[in-house]
Formats: structure tokens, sequence, C-alpha cells
């Protein structure tokens, strides 16, 4: 009766953890190309802000490349004048470099 009553406790023990450790990693089991791409763009959007002195900022474009993706931003800097940025980021968002392409 004790080992059945031990092997029951650790079976028990095992799908405890198996559930918590799904509820703890759910988000990242979950977050698909387009949660990233979100990321991504929000990322970008919040560096720029914060890098340059600009009045408006807007991702036109998000592509996919192998080191992660390409934001594609229109800015309004306080001077009055228009550039395009190029935001790089990781496979996960994350911001790598920024850009000005042309003012």
């Amino acid at each position: 009766m004790n080992i059945s009553k031990a092997i029951g406790s650790v079976v028990k023990a095992a799908i405890l953890i198996g559930i918590a450790y799904g509820v703890l990693n759910w988000q990242d089991i979950n977050l698909t190309d387009d949660g990233v791409e979100d990321f991504a763009e929000k990322a970008c959007i919040s560096e720029i802000t914060q890098r340059f002195n600009v009045t408006t900022v807007r991702a036109y474009s998000i592509n996919e490349n192998s080191n992660g993706y390409v934001v594609r931003v229109t800015v309004t800097l306080a001077k009055g004048n228009t550039a395009n940025v190029n935001c790089l980021t990781n496979v996960h968002g994350g911001v790598r470099d920024i850009t000005i392409e042309e003012r």
C-alpha cells in the first residue's frame, strides 16, 4: 500500500508541476508572428521618440527577415522636416539599430 501511495503522490506532483509550467509559459506558447510584429513596431516607435526630437511617428511597413524585423517609419521632426527611418529588431522584437534613410 505504501508504494502505491508514493507512486500516486509522485504522479500528482508531476501533473501539478506540468500545469504550473504551462501557466507560467502560456504567453510564450501563444505568441504569434503578429504579436511579435506589433511588439517590434511599438518598440521602434518608443525608441525613436526617445532618441529624436519628433512630433509625429508613423510606422508604414513591417517586414520579417532572417535576423528579425525591419520596421519602416516616417517621422516629422520638431523643426517641421520629415524623415524616413529604418528600425531593425531582433527576432523577439527588441530594437537593434535605428538609421535615418533620408531627410
